[in-house]
């Protein structure tokens, strides 16, 4: 629904500005081509933002359900007394 919305006003507003140019000087008329590769920039730029938050609280969910995984494989093998589950992934070096 939000991309909708930053549609129709991205549209909305660029076609607002090519009429109030159109109306000041036929030059804008020349110009209109590189307007409307601008307007649909911006537009692509506001679907992106639009997009970004919901990416990264998904990035956030995934990084959050990889490290439970973890601490919770880490406990299992400190409850069973293997020594992954102390120093993890990287156990101390043997001594001689």
């Amino acid at each position: 629904m939000k991309k909708l919305a930053v549609r129709i006003i991205t549209w909305g507003l660029a076609a607002l500005a090519m009429f109030a140019l159109i109306s000041i000087s036929w030059w804008w008329v020349l110009a209109t081509p590189f307007v409307i590769v601008i307007a649909i920039a911006v537009m692509s730029f506001g679907e992106v933002a639009v997009d970004a938050p919901m990416v990264f609280r998904q990035v956030a969910k995934n990084r959050t359900a990889y490290y439970e995984d973890l601490a919770d494989r880490q406990n299992e093998q400190y409850l069973a007394g293997r020594d992954e589950g102390i120093y993890g992934e990287y156990p101390p070096e043997k001594l001689n």
